[in-house]
């Protein structure tokens, strides 16, 4: 791509020298697309300091990823120049560079997740996920901290602004004060209606205060034909007799198949994957309702051999790090047998529904009420990692690796497989080294580093792999052939007072729907919810 592919519409964005701009457009019109070339003009064409930067903000790194893949000419010489961060990856990485400016302390603060949360109640030192951006933008209340922000980064850009809480919102106005900015939108694509502030009247008061207005041309790149377009937009409308979604059922775009039983359910989608690479689809994306839900899913899949990336669900891989770190650390004696088992406790947290810990976990930390083959398969556990602490790494990684499945714990199989990956991956590079406390303290941080990354989004997870599982909120940003939303039973799809259009949810299906190329399935269960109820009534072509 050369930038006299782009449209007139799209040119204006990039030529535009305005304070602030606003760019409207719906799912593949290139927004994203119009935006990195808009960040690598303005390195190319101004007076940018060497030390300056274009800052893009985004709730999924994924779509710039891709854009950055198919067009590595918009990248050419200015790449490591456009910084691609989420909103909590920036507040992070603020908090870790200036917080000993601001009283914040001297250390890089500890991220708690929810499951620690769950198990263990606040621990002292540590923030919690929800707390990142608030404290960053009061951190920003010093003077010297904000001058420094607001002087790297003279372009700032934020993607989904719809989706901007009021704490995302803040950050935004206060990192950019005084540069220009770039906000990209779409009113259709707002689903995070759930978080503080992200509602219709943002987009109104951001065009009050707009230099300058940019409605993109209706035309998808995404599907140059229109079907996937019209019959998302249809869907979006609740118009399930409209012409598009005939259409698309004519034409086999569109797959609905009706009365699918929890049993079947991997066994449908597995046969959904065969048929869409039969035509030509390369990527595809599969949408639930909930993490939990996708979860089970993943599981489900994989019994059966389905390959895919788990998207998003991360905080049971970031669990299994730290446990496994920490049995590593326990085996030299660097930590207590009790550090060890409270970080296994927590994993199990972390792969449990509910709001609550697990009362195996709480059995576990208190040291009692632990059944006694769990009980047992722990002391032969801690027996043997005692034993391996005079060993190799290689030894000690090969039995901290399979620990999980020792202690008959059928819950949590699935992600500490995932996350033995990066494990084996970070202790193989020692294997042939004496476990020694500073040895596996190294490794133990180079784990705690990558959990870290998960939590705050720095991550692009499983953006190469071809089938990818996720829930509908995280569909954002996406771009794929073909699309599975897979809806169930007992799953949450619209509040107890909701009525026809279900508008809320209409949108999230309308954003699932839009990501697609060329395919889009849809699975519904035996007595679905009224929201999904109409696709069930969608006539057979």
């Amino acid at each position: 791509m050369i930038l006299d592919d782009l449209t007139q519409l799209q040119k204006q964005v990039v030529e535009a020298t305005e304070r602030r701009v606003l760019v409207l457009g719906g799912p593949g019109t290139g927004k994203t697309t119009t935006a990195l070339w808009t960040a690598r003009q303005a390195i190319i064409a101004s007076n940018f300091e060497p030390w300056q930067n274009v800052l893009f903000l985004t709730f999924s790194r994924t779509a710039v990823n891709q854009i950055v893949r198919r067009a590595p000419s918009v990248m050419r010489e200015v790449g490591d120049r456009i910084e691609v961060m989420t909103f909590h990856g920036l507040a992070y990485r603020l908090l870790t560079a200036f917080g000993r400016y601001a009283g914040i302390g001297l250390v890089a603060p500890q991220i708690q997740t929810r499951a620690q949360s769950k198990l263990l109640g606040r621990l002292e030192g540590s923030w919690s996920y929800d707390e990142l951006i608030p404290m960053t933008n009061h951190m920003l209340d010093s003077p010297r901290v904000a001058d420094l922000i607001r002087a790297r980064w003279p372009l700032v850009i934020c993607d989904e602004f719809q989706d901007t809480g009021n704490d995302q919102w803040e950050l935004v106005q206060r990192v950019a004060s005084g540069a220009r900015m770039l906000l990209m939108a779409d009113p259709d694509q707002m689903i995070y209606t759930f978080v503080p502030g992200v509602s219709t009247q943002r987009i109104e008061e951001a065009r009050a205060d707009a230099d300058r207005i940019v409605q993109l041309e209706a035309h998808s790149h995404r599907d140059p034909s229109g079907a996937i377009p019209a019959l998302a937009r249809a869907v979006y409308r609740r118009q399930f007799d409209h012409e598009a979604v005939a259409s698309a059922i004519a034409e086999s775009i569109l797959r609905v198949t009706p009365e699918v039983t929890d049993a079947e359910r991997a066994a449908v989608i597995r046969d959904e994957i065969r048929r869409m690479r039969r035509e030509g689809c390369r990527t595809i994306a599969i949408f639930g309702m909930t993490n939990a839900g996708v979860a089970e899913l993943g599981k489900e899949l994989s019994d059966l051999g389905v390959g895919h990336a788990l998207i998003g669900i991360s905080e049971a891989h970031g669990e299994a790090l730290a446990a496994m770190a920490l049995l590593g650390e326990f085996a030299v004696g660097a930590v207590e047998w009790g550090d060890a088992v409270v970080g296994l406790a927590t994993f199990l947290t972390a792969c449990t529904r509910g709001e609550a810990a697990p009362p195996l976990a709480l059995a576990m930390i208190r040291g009692n009420g632990v059944p006694e083959i769990v009980d047992a398969a722990l002391t032969d556990l801690r027996q043997e990692l005692r034993d391996l602490g005079d060993g190799t790494v290689g030894q000690l990684a090969e039995t901290i690796r399979t620990a999980w499945h020792r202690l008959r714990v059928t819950v949590g199989a699935r992600p500490w497989r995932r996350a033995a990956v990066d494990f084996v991956s970070v202790a193989s590079e020692l294997a042939g080294l004496d476990a020694t406390p500073e040895t596996m303290r190294g490794i133990a941080d180079r784990l705690g580093r990558i959990r870290t990354r998960s939590v705050v989004g720095h991550q692009d997870e499983g953006s190469t792999v071809s089938v990818q599982l996720m829930n509908f909120h995280q569909a954002k940003g996406r771009e794929v052939d073909g699309v599975i939303l897979v809806y169930e039973e007992d799953e949450y799809h619209a509040r107890r007072n909701e009525t026809e259009p279900y508008v809320r949810q209409a949108r999230v299906q309308y954003v699932a729907i839009s990501r697609a190329r060329r395919r889009v399935s849809v699975l519904l269960p035996v007595r679905p919810h009224p929201v999904i109820a109409p696709f069930a009534r969608i006539p057979p072509f």
